[in-house]
């Protein structure tokens, strides 16, 4: 791919990180040896012939820009969060659907060799049905999220739909997706409880009970020892007359852990989330600055393992970015 234009509606765009520093618009355009523009629509009505964009900018911006884009007949790669407004991505999802045109959300976590392996254990029945999930994610981003200058991460967009911003929106998207990537679970209800900074009114500590809708892949459970004695089942069915079978995510997280990814001693984000189902438990913990961390591991009532899946246990990435 060809970077071909730059959009920053910035002159000279700023980090509150001290140890990050940005270039300015017109530095941008000299690194990439492109023309760049202070508005989508400023490029839109240039001469400036694109294939796609990729729209990395405040949340509650993407509906807009993406469906310009869509209409543009381009194709789009739009960062996490989709949209902060539920009617707004239904809309979105329609308008690429229609479109033609590739349209991808940038969870990238979501298509990495360990989410992909999680992905196929859970659906060639590892765990069984999906009954309950663990997750985790506290960051170093207590400089972002506490420091109110940084509008676009701790404030909801003026006029627009959001409702609040911080480490839920900014960070907890990753993590959301790449739990709902692997485990095909449909959130039906949550309850959440929030810390907010004092300084920036931002969420830095979130919890979370997620009610789904369990996993329809119809996978053995554990059998007796003649046919039809208890425990023989499918996972996912139930008698007639009864209600379908639900799963739980218990979800924390966290922007306060002390540190910084971009210092001299850089520090991680702490991910760990376990699938626990029917059958065994998948679990998964890593660390960002530590490229040995990210394996896999899987504990079977059967006694199975990752082995038994075709699927290499370790070595991959934490979700996050």
């Amino acid at each position: 791919a060809e970077i071909v234009a730059i959009v920053e509606p910035a002159m000279h765009p700023r980090s509150s990180n001290a140890a990050e520093t940005l270039d300015s618009r017109e530095a941008l355009g000299v690194r990439y040896g492109a023309p760049t523009f202070q508005s989508l629509d400023e490029l839109l009505a240039s001469e400036v012939k694109l294939d796609g964009v990729l729209i990395s900018t405040p949340h509650a911006t993407h509906y807009d820009l993406a469906t310009k884009a869509l209409s543009a007949d381009l194709h789009v790669l739009l960062e996490k969060p989709m949209t902060t407004d539920v009617n707004e991505a239904r809309r979105l999802s329609e308008a690429a659907a229609s479109s033609g045109k590739t349209f991808m959300v940038n969870n990238t976590a979501n298509w990495r060799a360990q989410t992909v392996a999680a992905h196929r254990i859970v659906a060639s029945g590892g765990v069984g049905c999906v009954e309950h999930v663990s997750c985790s994610m506290h960051s170093p981003l207590i400089w972002l999220f506490d420091d109110p200058r940084n509008k676009g991460w701790v404030e909801a967009t003026a006029g627009s739909t959001m409702t609040g911003n911080g480490f839920a929106w900014g960070q907890l998207s990753h993590l959301l997706a790449w739990v709902f990537k692997v485990t095909a679970l449909k959130p039906v209800e949550a309850y959440a409880v929030m810390h907010r900074s004092r300084a920036s009114g931002a969420d830095l500590a979130d919890a979370a009970v997620i009610k789904c809708e369990a996993s329809t892949v119809a996978q053995p459970l554990h059998q007796g020892a003649a046919s039809g004695t208890a425990g023989e089942g499918t996972a996912g069915e139930g008698t007639a007359g009864e209600a379908p079978p639900t799963a739980a995510i218990a979800l924390s997280g966290s922007a306060t852990v002390p540190g910084d990814a971009h210092g001299e001693e850089p520090i991680g984000k702490w991910i760990e989330i376990k699938v626990f189902g029917s059958e065994g438990v998948l679990a998964y913990r890593g660390d960002d600055q530590d490229p040995t961390s990210g394996g896999l591991s899987l504990r079977r009532r059967d006694g199975k393992s990752l082995g038994d899946f075709n699927v290499a246990p370790g070595g991959f990435a934490a979700p996050g970015g």
